[in-house]
């Protein structure tokens, strides 16, 4: 079986709450109606669709995808247990929203067994066996998404993270189901708690949503001094709160085992509402 963490991001309809989708942090490529996305990808093509045709798609008319860019792990030991870090970045290459791409990363050892995350119970069989799923609710045209996870693990040696991508919907950027807006965290700061062992991740919420967010998950990439990716955070350390238009402050408790190498300048954090 596949072991599915649940969903990144909210649903909300425009006759709803009009909550919105993931974007990436302000360091990295944002969405907007006039930027163009990878491959030639124009994100402003999407912004007026037939008004005849529903949605979503089942694949976006520019060819666009969403591609896996990066990715990276650590080990190691806390309370006596094997531990890994991991981060994965993703990229919507479209000029159309990415909807519920399920992204699926599994932990393999040098000869291609599964290393099980013990915390989720990752039993499985076949192709996608011991595979963690988290579906992302959206990825703006151009842009990037991150999982991550601290946890621990049925067995030391882990080699790899077989990433994959799949059962992605698409959208225009205006449509009449959900609002589409920008969403980006800046001025990252970390404060380690004693030893390192524990850490806390400040940074400025920028809201493009035309009402309040309730909620505003948030997840981080930890690299170390020469941009490698050694972790990530799970978005279980998020600290809720109301985020209305324009700025607000946001927090992360990081959860879960820290590396030790990790360059704080070079920490990012993606927002999804």
């Amino acid at each position: 079986m596949i072991a599915r963490l649940g969903t990144i991001g909210g649903l909300a309809s425009k006759a709803a709450s009009r909550t919105l989708i993931a974007v990436v942090a302000g360091v990295v490529l944002l969405a907007g109606a006039g930027c163009a996305g990878r491959d030639g990808a124009d994100p402003g093509s999407s912004a007026s669709p037939d008004a005849e045709e529903s949605y979503p798609l089942a694949a976006p008319p520019d060819g666009g995808e969403v591609r896996v860019v990066d990715k990276g792990f650590s080990a190691g030991e806390k309370d006596g247990k094997p531990v890994v870090s991991y981060g994965v970045v993703v990229e919507n290459t479209s000029g159309w929203v990415a909807y519920l791409a399920a992204v699926s990363v599994r932990m393999v050892d040098g000869g291609g067994e599964t290393i099980e995350d013990t915390v989720s119970g990752t039993v499985g069989d076949g192709g996608a066996d011991g595979a963690v799923v988290r579906d992302v609710r959206a990825i703006m045209p151009g842009t990037q998404a991150v999982l991550g996870n601290s946890t621990f693990v049925g067995a030391e040696g882990i080699a790899d993270l077989e990433v994959t991508v799949d059962g992605v919907q698409w959208f225009p950027v205006e449509n009449d189901e959900h609002e589409f807006a920008e969403l980006t965290a800046s001025d990252v700061r970390t404060t380690w708690g004693e030893g390192r062992e524990t850490a806390t991740l400040d940074y400025t919420v920028n809201s493009g949503y035309s009402g309040e967010l309730e909620k505003v998950w948030a997840e981080a990439v930890f690299r170390n001094g020469e941009g490698v990716i050694v972790g990530g955070t799970h978005p279980s350390g998020t600290v809720a709160g109301v985020h209305g238009p324009g700025a607000s402050p946001g927090q992360i408790d990081v959860v879960g085992w820290v590396p030790s190498d990790v360059d704080d300048a070079r920490t990012v954090v993606y927002l999804y509402p």
